[in-house]
C-alpha cells in the first residue's frame, strides 16, 4: 500500500490567487454601481461575481488539500474554463458587444433571461466543484519520477514522427480542393464510404501520435527543447492553414505542452498562465476575424470595434440559453430516447446514429439549412432537453466525480509514458467537455488513444533496448 503525501498549505500561490479574484471582483462590482441604472447590469455582474467567488473557494480549498501546483490538477484547469464560459457572456451583455445580426441577440432574450441562463451555469459550476471535491481526495499529483524523464527514447520520436509525416500527407492528398473555413468541414464528403472510414482513422491515430510525441519530446526535455518549438510551430501552422483557421487543435496542442512542462520540467506559476492566456486569447481573436471575411474587412472592424474575446466563448452560453427558452415555451421538437445515451452509443466501433446525436438532432431541427452543424451541445443544453435544472445539478456532480477519478487514477500510475500522455490530453481538451458533454473523454481514450498506444507499446517491446526501458 503506498503511502499518501501530503503538503503543507502554500500561503504566496493562495494569496496570490485570492487578490486576483477580490480584485476582479471589486472591478466588476464598481462597474455595476458607476454605470448601471437600471439594475439590469447589476443583475448581469452577480452571478458572474458567484462564479468567481466559488472558483476562488474551490481552488482555496485544493491548494489546502493538495499543494500548490494547481496546474497538474484536471478540475483547476477544467473549472476555470466553465468561469471563462460564464464570464465573457456576462460581459459582453454589459458592454453591448452583441450586434442585431449576432445569433444571441436573434434570440431575443429578456435581460432576466440572460441572468437566470448565468445562474444556470453557476450552477453547474457550484455541482462540479462539489462532486470534484467529494472524491478527489488529498493526495498531490506531483512531478514526474527522474527515471521516467532521463530515458533515451530517441527511437519512439523518430518512429512516431515518421507514421506522423505519413498520416499528414495521406491526408492531404485525399482531400478535395476546399476555399474556405466552412468548406473545409467538407473536404472529405466526396469519398466512398471505405475512404471516409480510412480518413476517420487517421485523423484519431494523428490526434493520438500528437499526444504521444509530445510526451516522449517533454521526457527527454534537456534533449529535445530545441525540437519540441519548432515541432510545436509546425503542427499548428498545418493545423491552422490546412482547417483554414480552426484554431481548436492548435489551442489544445499548447496546452498539452504547457501540462506536459508543468509535470516534467518546472512548475509554472499562476501568473505566467494568465500572461500565457491572455497572448492566446488575442491572437486567437485576431484568428476569428480574419478568417472568414476579406482583409480589408477585416481591418476595417478591428479598428473600429478593437478586439472583441473569441465568439467560442460564447457558443456554449447561445445552444444552452436557447434551449432553456424552447423549453419554458414547451417547444423543443420531439426527441429519440436514445440521444440520451449518445455518450456511450458512440463507444461503439463505426457507431453511425446521427439522428441519436443531440448536435444533429439540434442541426436539423433549428439550422436545416447550415452547410454543417453550427453549434455544440453542452451538458448545460442537453439538461434542458431532459430534466432542467434539476438534471443539470446532477450533470454537474457527476462530471466532479467523474473527473476526479481521473486524477487518482494518474496519481496512481504516474510513472509511466502513457498514464502521462493521457492525463495531459484529457487535462488539454477538458474544454471539450463544456462543448459536448461530461462523458466526452470516453470516446478519444477508447478509440484514438488506446488503439495507437498499443502499437506504441508494440514497437517499443520489439525494439526494447538497454538504452530505451519500456
Amino acid at each position: 500500500m503506498p503511502k499518501k503525501i501530503y503538503i503543507k498549505f502554500s500561503f504566496n500561490q493562495s494569496l496570490a490567487l485570492q487578490i486576483f479574484c477580490a480584485t476582479l471582483f471589486l472591478a466588476l462590482l464598481a462597474l455595476s454601481i458607476l454605470f448601471d441604472v437600471s439594475g439590469e447590469v447589476a443583475a448581469l455582474i452577480f452571478p458572474s461575481l458567484v462564479a468567481l467567488l466559488n472558483f476562488s473557494i474551490f481552488s482555496t480549498i485544493l491548494l489546502k488539500r493538495v499543494g500548490d501546483n494547481l496546474f497538474g490538477e484536471i478540475g483547476f484547469i477544467y473549472c476555470g474554463f466553465l468561469v471563462l464560459y460564464t464570464l465573457i457572456p456576462a460581459f459582453n451583455f454589459i458592454n453591448g458587444n452583441f450586434g442585431p445580426a449576432d445569433p444571441i441577440s436573434i434570440l431575443q432574450a429578456s435581460s432576466s433571461d440572460i441572468t437566470l441562463q448565468l445562474w444556470r451555469q453557476e450552477l453547474f459550476i457550484f455541482a462540479f466543484t462539489t462532486g470534484y471535491l467529494l472524491l478527489r481526495g488529498q493526495r498531490i499529483v506531483g512531478k514526474i519520477s527522474d527515471y521516467l524523464i532521463y530515458q533515451d527514447n530517441q527511437r519512439t520520436i523518430i518512429f512516431l514522427f515518421s507514421i506522423l509525416l505519413i498520416i499528414l500527407y495521406f491526408l492531404i492528398i485525399l482531400s478535395s480542393g476546399v476555399d474556405n473555413y466552412y468548406e473545409s468541414y467538407m473536404r472529405y464528403e466526396n469519398l466512398n464510404f471505405i475512404s471516409r472510414k480510412l480518413v476517420s482513422i487517421a485523423i484519431r491515430f494523428k490526434e493520438a501520435i500528437y499526444s504521444a510525441l509530445l510526451t516522449f519530446l517533454f521526457m527527454n526535455y534537456r534533449k529535445y527543447s530545441i525540437h519540441i518549438i519548432f515541432i510545436i510551430i509546425g503542427i499548428c501552422i498545418y493545423e491552422i492553414l490546412f482547417s483554414f483557421g480552426a484554431r481548436l487543435q492548435s489551442f489544445l496542442i499548447i496546452l498539452q505542452c504547457l501540462l506536459l512542462y508543468n509535470l516534467t520540467v518546472r512548475k509554472l506559476k499562476i501568473k505566467t498562465l494568465f500572461f500565457l492566456g491572455a497572448i492566446l486569447a488575442t491572437l486567437f481573436s485576431l484568428m476569428e476575424l480574419f478568417r472568414l471575411i476579406d482583409f480589408d474587412t477585416a481591418k476595417n472592424m478591428l479598428s473600429e470595434d478593437g478586439i472583441k474575446p473569441p465568439w467560442e466563448l460564447n457558443a456554449v452560453f447561445y445552444s444552452g440559453l436557447h434551449l432553456y427558452q424552447e423549453r419554458l415555451k414547451e417547444t423543443i421538437p420531439p426527441l429519440e430516447w436514445q440521444m440520451f445515451f449518445n455518450d456511450f452509443l458512440v463507444l461503439i466501433p463505426f457507431y453511425d446514429f446521427p439522428a441519436w446525436n443531440p448536435m444533429h438532432w439540434y442541426f436539423v431541427n433549428y439550422y436545416p439549412d447550415a452547410l454543417v452543424a453550427p453549434y455544440t451541445l453542452g451538458p448545460i443544453a442537453d439538461s434542458a432537453l431532459w430534466g432542467g435544472e434539476f438534471d443539470l445539478f446532477l450533470r454537474g456532480i457527476i462530471n466532479g466525480l467523474f473527473f476526479a477519478c481521473i486524477v487518482r487514477w494518474f496519481i496512481k500510475f504516474k510513472n509511466n509514458w502513457w498514464s502521462l500522455a493521457i492525463y495531459t490530453f484529457l487535462c488539454a481538451t477538458s474544454i471539450m467537455t463544456i462543448k459536448y458533454s461530461i462523458f466526452y473523454s470516453l470516446s478519444p481514450i477508447l478509440k484514438t488513444i488506446i488503439p495507437m498506444f498499443l502499437i506504441i507499446s508494440l514497437y517499443r517491446n520489439y525494439f526494447n533496448k538497454k538504452n530505451e526501458i519500456i
